[in-house]
């Protein structure tokens, strides 16, 4: 596309100079120079070293002179440079020949170095995301040590769990089975897409990664890596699946001070958790609350997300619901005065600060988590924790843990529960629903029937799990069959446990696993939502599942009461 070239090529190739070779050589010699180099200051028709094809006699006299003098030079290898003067073949002020590279010429050509590579591999991986993904993360999960894993696995798994805002939910997942089988690769990880391989998977015991559920975790801004150690739950092997014991110790510990202490449970009976429920009930009163972008569920200061964040905190912590000068250190994370940072600390989705990679790029929350920590460290439930004698779990490591905790998983999986059972948030569109909803059939519940309500409860929670996925990493070479085929995986690859896919696995529900049946039999034993087979498990089972049950209870049975008053 260079004006002039085409002709001098043209005549290199067909001439009958034997050094037509060699002058071609030269010319692209002379091109480089000018278009790669060339610093741009030229007078003339700067834009090309050979002008026109008008000058084509000119241009072969002086490429003439140029091959007899190189080979001068060859046969005589110890002139002079001074001897070879470009000015005689080009000695027109208006010639158009280029000077010498200047510094900011070669820091032109740096950048081009620099970016080249950049570009390519960012073209790279948008062709493996959006062409061969999967094929490619089956490959690359079984050569995990390959170059090729290292620079694209990762960033695509990344992309691939964010890009797709479905990941992690049944319909999605539905989809992927349907392509590639029961089994399935996805966001980096091997999919167990059937009932059985998922339970059997919840009641033995579990190696892990810096995983939560399909997402990678940044390990750097884990709690409580950067003072001491890392103390997040989901990320810690179980003992007996080649752990330390820290699981099982710090987990005690989480337990006994923010659970299954007394003061728990005296404070869920006391006149502060009373009122909190009653303003509840007062708001659903109030407010719309048809659908969950009603004001009841979007609201900053009344409605259900303050509910739950003011309620888990007073409960569990002994936080009083009503000190916003301990609310404004919720704030450096959101806009608000007091009352709305009680929700917006911890209703905006997964924080950034603790994904990878996005966690390197967030170091500016690391502030604000500080101070809700040191709100945990100064509560009722920590103020006076001694260190433990197995693994020493200090005061600041529990209230680290347990900021990552009540943000990632407690408060959002809750509200987001909450959602579903109050007949705000619809079920996923399965293939067939049945066209039974929950309204209908929490409207006709008998409320003073305990077991009636958690049948309920149970249900929208199998439909749709607030929780969809958590993992483990496994400890030997296991195969499983994908897009027709029995491949084996090597030890150290995350695997995906879906528990939303399982809990509507037709081999085991039935024909009618994606109809709401609140009277379904075995539907407690079977659950797999709270990371457990009903009540069994490894010793994963969510540790706050009854405190959970027992609050979602009780509103289902407040709010249904208001409900049959209004109508």
């Amino acid at each position: 596309q260079i004006p002039g070239v085409a002709g001098s090529f043209s005549k290199g190739r067909t001439g009958d100079d034997p050094l037509g070779f060699a002058l071609q050589a030269m010319v692209m010699r002379r091109l480089l120079q000018r278009y790669v180099m060339c610093c741009g200051v030229e007078d003339g028709n700067q834009s090309t070293l050979i002008r026109s094809d008008a000058e084509d006699g000119d241009r072969a006299e002086r490429l003439q002179w140029h091959r007899r003098h190189d080979l001068a030079r060859e046969e005589e290898p110890m002139l002079g440079k001074d001897e070879f003067n470009e000015a005689d073949w080009m000695s027109d002020a208006d010639d158009g020949r280029c000077r010498s590279p200047s510094r900011a010429d070669f820091c032109k050509l740096s950048c081009c170095l620099l970016f080249a590579p950049l570009v390519l591999y960012l073209c790279i991986e948008l062709f493996i995301l959006n062409i061969v993904s999967h094929s490619f993360q089956k490959w690359a999960l079984r050569h995990p040590d390959y170059i090729v894993s290292h620079l694209f696995l990762a960033p695509t798994a990344a992309l691939e769990s964010w890009l797709h805002s479905g990941a992690g939910d049944a319909v999605s997942l539905l989809q992927l089975q349907a392509e590639h089988g029961k089994n399935f690769v996805f966001s980096g990880m091997v999919w167990m897409g059937t009932y059985e391989a998922v339970a059997e998977m919840l009641t033995s015991p579990q190696a892990r990664g810096d995983y939560f559920g399909n997402h990678r975790l940044y390990h750097s801004n884990l709690p409580d890596v950067r003072r001491s150690r890392n103390v997040f739950l989901p990320t810690l092997s179980d003992k007996a699946a080649n752990g330390t014991g820290s699981h099982e110790a710090f987990r005690h510990c989480f337990t006994e001070h923010l659970l299954l202490n007394p003061d728990v449970q005296r404070r869920q009976a006391d006149t502060t958790a009373q009122t909190l429920l009653d303003d509840l009930a007062r708001d659903y009163r109030d407010l719309r609350h048809a659908s969950s972008v009603d004001a009841f569920f979007v609201s900053g200061d009344r409605g259900l997300t303050p509910f739950v964040s003011k309620y888990l905190h007073y409960v569990m912590f002994g936080i009083d619901p009503t000190d916003y000068e301990a609310a404004r250190s919720f704030e450096p994370l959101c806009s608000g005065d007091g009352a709305h940072a009680w929700r917006s600390f911890y209703s905006d989705g997964i924080s950034g600060y603790y994904l990878w990679p996005f966690g390197a790029l967030a170091p500016s929350e690391g502030g604000a988590i500080e101070k809700v920590a040191a709100i945990y460290e100064a509560s009722p439930a920590l103020r006076h924790l001694q260190s433990g004698a197995q693994f020493n779990m200090t005061r600041r490591e529990l209230a680290a843990l347990s900021v990552a905790i009540m943000r990632m998983i407690a408060v959002q999986s809750f509200s987001k529960l909450m959602e579903v059972v109050l007949a705000a948030s619809p079920l996923p569109t399965y293939p067939s629903t049945g066209g039974v909803g929950q309204t209908a059939v929490w409207d006709k519940l008998d409320l003073s029937d305990d077991d009636e309500v958690q049948q309920y409860i149970f249900e929208c929670t199998r439909l749709s799990s607030p929780i969809p996925t958590t993992h483990h990493v496994a400890r030997k070479p296991f195969s499983t069959l994908i897009d027709g085929e029995m491949i084996t995986f090597p030890s150290g690859t995350p695997v995906a446990l879906p528990l939303s896919l399982a809990n509507v696995d037709p081999s085991f529900w039935g024909e009618d696993a994606f109809t709401f049946d609140a009277t379904r039999p075995e539907l407690r034993e079977s659950l797999l939502a709270f990371n457990s087979v009903g009540d069994q498990s490894a010793g994963r089972e969510c540790p706050a599942k009854a405190l959970v049950m027992q609050t979602l209870a009780e509103v289902v049975k407040l709010l249904g009461r208001v409900r049959r008053k209004r109508h």
